[in-house]
């Protein structure tokens, strides 16, 4: 089995792939996104805007798998950061150290955002100044 290629569903990820992934990146994540939007009732119940916080998503999901972002990912999220934000960085970073799983989460503009909001954490951001002396 070829465990470079990237699986295109979650299904097709095995065991195989995730100890190969681990071998090679140290950590492997999962970051999972509801199949189907909430309802209006229940919107503010569980969005999981922190990435910390363990939110039960009800019904079907979709699943990706991450790798930890290394120093070039890193660099290129923080260069969208300074252009574009912190949201298309977070984006751009999922999509970087995505390693397989249901392509859906990357192909929907939506699902990529709310799951890109999982990893920020990932994105260090801290404050600096200079000044002429």
């Amino acid at each position: 089995m070829n465990t470079d290629q990237k699986p295109q569903t979650a299904t097709a990820v095995t065991q195989e792939h995730i100890d190969a992934w681990k071998k090679k990146y140290g950590e492997v994540f999962v970051v999972e996104v509801a199949k189907d939007p909430i309802t209006p009732e229940n919107m503010f119940d569980s969005l999981g805007f922190d990435s910390d916080a363990d939110v039960d998503i009800t019904g079907e999901t979709l699943i990706g798998y991450l790798r930890k972002p290394n120093k070039q990912i890193s660099s290129m999220a923080y260069s969208f950061l300074a252009s574009d934000g912190y949201v298309t960085a977070a984006k751009n970073m999922l999509k970087a150290c995505w390693l397989g799983g249901d392509n859906e989460i990357l192909m929907n503009e939506a699902k990529l955002h709310f799951a890109a909001t999982q990893i920020s954490g990932w994105i260090q951001v801290y404050q600096a100044k200079v000044k002429k002396l």
